[in-house]
């Protein structure tokens, strides 16, 4: 395989960025964006980490426009969930509303993984083309979540 095509990285990491700030965010979300997973909170280290185990160990699936696609988070921006580990998915797929949930799970804060009675903080967390989206109830979000 060859290396990455800088530009076409670049602009995927553009695409990423607009689409996280974009119609498919909730103008009230957070959005993180962080060069390194590092300095990202505990939990969502963790969450990146699992969708990697997932992925890497043949547990990883996602939706029929991932499948083929070139270079998944360098130059094609992916979309990945915390509530739905293991699963990749496109732009359209994710602005149709691929990652829906019902009941229960739709009010289930990601961290403390407590149903939130009064909604959740909805945010993205962005790095490159890669775009993780997750809900939080607001004592983990005003704990700063870094759990």
């Amino acid at each position: 395989m060859t290396d990455p095509d800088p530009a076409a990285a670049e602009a995927a990491a553009v695409e990423a960025r607009r689409v996280a700030l974009g119609p498919l965010g909730d103008p009230d979300s957070v959005v993180y964006e962080i060069g390194a997973l590092s300095t990202a909170p505990a939990w969502l280290c963790r969450a990146v980490d699992e969708h990697n185990r997932l992925a890497s160990t043949g547990h990883g699936y996602g939706c029929e426009h991932v499948a083929d696609a070139p270079r998944l988070g360098v130059e094609t921006v992916v979309h990945l969930a915390v509530w739905m580990p293991g699963y990749v998915a496109c732009t359209d797929c994710t602005a149709a509303g691929i990652w829906a949930v019902d009941g229960v799970e739709d009010q289930t804060c990601d961290v403390c993984r407590q149903p939130s009675p009064t909604g959740l903080v909805r945010g993205t967390f962005q790095r490159d083309a890669v775009i993780v989206h997750y809900g939080l109830c607001w004592p983990c979000q005003l704990s700063k979540a870094d759990m």
